[in-house]
């Protein structure tokens, strides 16, 4: 198996890109790196807010639910 890597600014080209794998019969996944820089972003920024649960909390509320 090998990976390509292909970084794509324009969403227009995406969909191209997308018909010549397929066409190709090949596999492939996407990655929506600007999401997920954004996510990790507004994640860091709660938690230095104070607007998260500790780990413990959240296992613990996960254990109680699911018991």
């Amino acid at each position: 198996m090998r990976i390509i890597t292909i970084e794509i600014d324009k969403e227009k080209d995406l969909s191209a890109i997308e018909k010549f794998l397929d066409n190709l019969g090949l596999k492939y996944h996407l990655d929506d790196t600007e999401a997920l820089e954004k996510s990790i972003s507004t994640g860091y920024e709660q938690s230095q807010k104070g607007l998260t649960r500790p780990h413990a909390k959240v296992m613990q509320s996960f254990i109680e639910k699911y018991k």
